[in-house]
């Protein structure tokens, strides 16, 4: 069920690779519910739907803590052999396929969440570092959110399931039932609306 694309042939280490490209329809899915993606550093990802219900919750800590030791291997791995060798040489990036790997996974997990509840995708648009806020900046830097982005959707696009992008502005400070802005928020974990009285998660809001 697919249209042949483009067909590539290459070498690597003695080995013959193929690499072809399909294009496949997208199927056309009936959609009723909506699902919001929270991206952060204290919680990796958090999806909640539009009552506010916790749908799936990863604690960044463990991850970006795991990265930074892969990061660190590979660090001392390169000044060992550039110092062996006597010349810049590059060495295999596995911390960039750990970051690969996990996106994919929380990716497909968000996407069947989605398929479960027939809901829209809710993303912030993350999109470069330049021109962004000092605390998205350092987001940023310890993962690679833009590729989780991508992968949610495509995967999202493969099952017909429709992504909508909306500005991280003020998201984490905007009271999600009555549309109040807290500007005095900075970093407290529960959301206390002065004007409406509810208490919630600030991730879940």
């Amino acid at each position: 069920n697919c249209k042949l694309g483009r067909l590539t042939v290459f070498k690597k280490d003695n080995w013959y690779y193929v690499s072809i490209s399909v294009k496949i329809e997208s199927p056309e899915r009936r959609v009723n519910n909506v699902i919001g993606v929270d991206l952060g550093v204290y919680n990796f990802v958090v999806v909640a739907d539009a009552k506010g219900r916790e749908l799936l919750r990863i604690s960044g800590s463990e991850i970006i803590e795991h990265k930074k030791r892969l990061e660190e291997k590979y660090a001392r791995k390169q000044r060992y052999f550039n110092k062996i060798l006597k010349r810049e040489t590059k060495c295999g990036s596995e911390y960039k396929n750990y970051s690969k790997y996990v996106n994919h996974c929380i990716a497909k997990q968000i996407v069947e969440i989605a398929k479960k509840y027939n809901a829209i995708i809710i993303l912030e648009k993350l999109k470069g570092v330049k021109g962004k806020s000092k605390s998205l900046r350092k987001l940023f830097r310890k993962w690679p959110y833009y590729d989780l982005i991508q992968k949610i959707e495509y995967k999202a696009k493969e099952n017909g399931i429709p992504v909508v992008k909306v500005s991280p502005r003020n998201t984490s400070k905007t009271r999600s039932r009555c549309g109040y802005v807290n500007k005095r928020l900075k970093n407290e974990r529960v959301f206390v609306c002065p004007k409406c009285g509810l208490e919630i998660e600030r991730d879940l809001n």
